[in-house]
């Protein structure tokens, strides 16, 4: 370690960010790296910044090129050290660069017209939340909560009163978009990859206040994150595939994870929720129908447990009553099955949706299945039709959330597909 315990003169930023980089990526054997060490080597990057950022003219120097030059060169530097987080050096890093968030949250007020930087400060916090969210215990995630859920708030308040009407508007959004969406989605992935069973790695970290004594968990950054994201998101900018792609796989997640707290959306956000699901069933390719298909299961799901406890809508709003959503999805989730043919993949999704909806409405899925032998005119077909159906439907209990019921429908399922398929071309 005598290479890295010398004084360092950090005359260039390509200097010190190269020294960090080498520092971080160097196997160190046989011992870990200290804290202290590590901070020997972090400790002028952090300096450089803050002698920059602390003057007093710096609002006034801010937009000089060089001043910008090194902004960008420390922001990148910062999203380099994310990456290189380890199970063996979190708990330094994650100190270290808690220290520089709040301060990257005040470069959003500075720099709010320079789109270039406000996507590199969104992007820190996105490598941040992606390399560190895994290993935090309860206390250390509250605190990357809280500083995510400011980030979006100094954000939203800049873009609703930065107009960009020029060439590169859509573009400019169209980064910042995919930026929060990944951000957000990172954030949920700790309810899929948690490591954090103990707070060992932090073990030789001062203890901050408990996270019982907080109020800011992830549902609150994701919602927040989404009441942004959702009214700006155009069917124009559906066409990247890249955001669409990301747009509902964080879409999916929210549902899968926090089902409950769809219903808390505002009336219109809520609306274009529902639209986006509706869209991305009919209108897109079979990756993003199947996305949409899992995200409606455990809504539909949600639907039924507010049923059962007597609850009169889905939405918290008297305007949008339940009968909104699981009627419009019922009857697209029995087209896709009936009418369509897809993957094996795609209708084990649908059919789960199917059976929901079919124990939320199962007067409206009768009615359905009567429209559509009714429509039929070969007699051969009719009967088949008919049998597939009730072959489908066979118990003499109504269908309930009940998993062995559930299990038995689905497994109906793919023998009734199996028949049906080959009837699609005459029925449609």
């Amino acid at each position: 370690m005598m290479l890295w315990e010398e004084e360092m003169d950090p005359t260039t930023d390509q200097t010190l960010l190269c020294y960090v980089s080498t520092f971080l990526v160097f196997p160190h054997t046989p011992r870990e790296i200290t804290f202290m060490e590590l901070a020997q080597v972090l400790h002028p990057l952090q300096q450089r910044f803050l002698n920059l950022i602390n003057q007093e003219n710096f609002a006034q120097i801010s937009q000089e090129e060089a001043v910008k030059q090194e902004i960008v060169a420390t922001l990148e530097a910062l999203c380099g050290i994310a990456e290189a987080t380890q199970i063996d050096n979190v708990a330094s890093l994650f100190s270290f660069l808690m220290d520089f968030l709040s301060s990257c949250i005040g470069l959003m007020e500075v720099y709010s017209n320079t789109p270039e930087t406000i996507n590199l400060i969104i992007e820190v916090f996105v490598e941040v939340a992606h390399k560190q969210i895994c290993y935090l215990g309860e206390t250390k995630s509250m605190k990357l909560y809280e500083a995510c859920l400011t980030l979006l708030q100094v954000y939203s308040k800049n873009n609703q009163s930065r107009k960009r009407s020029d060439a590169t508007a859509e573009e400019d959004q169209y980064q910042d978009l995919l930026l929060i969406m990944e951000l957000l989605t990172n954030l949920l992935s700790k309810e899929f990859i948690d490591f954090s069973d103990t707070d060992e790695v932090f073990r030789n970290q001062d203890q901050s206040t408990p996270a019982s004594s907080r109020t800011v968990s992830a549902a609150d950054v994701v919602l927040y994150g989404v009441n942004i994201v959702l009214p700006l998101m155009s069917q124009d900018l559906l066409k990247f595939p890249s955001l669409c792609n990301q747009y509902y796989k964080l879409i999916t997640f929210i549902c899968e994870i926090f089902p409950e707290k769809i219903p808390q959306l505002p009336e219109d956000l809520f609306k274009s929720l529902m639209f986006s699901l509706e869209l991305g069933m009919t209108s897109m390719s079979s990756e993003i129908s199947q996305l949409c298909l899992e995200a409606l299961s455990p809504l539909a799901e949600q639907c039924a447990k507010n049923q059962e406890k007597g609850h009169a809508s889905l939405h918290r709003h008297a305007s949008l009553p339940q009968v909104f959503f699981p009627c419009v999805c019922l009857q697209l989730v029995f087209d896709m099955l009936v009418l369509q043919k897809h993957n094996t993949e795609m209708t084990v999704a649908a059919g789960e949706a199917l059976y929901t909806l079919v124990c939320l409405h199962q007067a409206e899925y009768s009615e359905l299945v009567e429209t559509l032998l009714s429509s039929q005119r070969d007699a051969v077909i009719y009967q088949r039709l008919a049998d597939a159906f009730n072959k489908l439907t066979a118990s003499s209990t109504p269908p309930t959330m009940d998993r062995k019921q559930k299990l038995a429908f689905l497994k109906s399922l793919e023998e009734f597909v199996a028949n049906v398929g080959g009837l699609l071309s005459c029925v449609k």
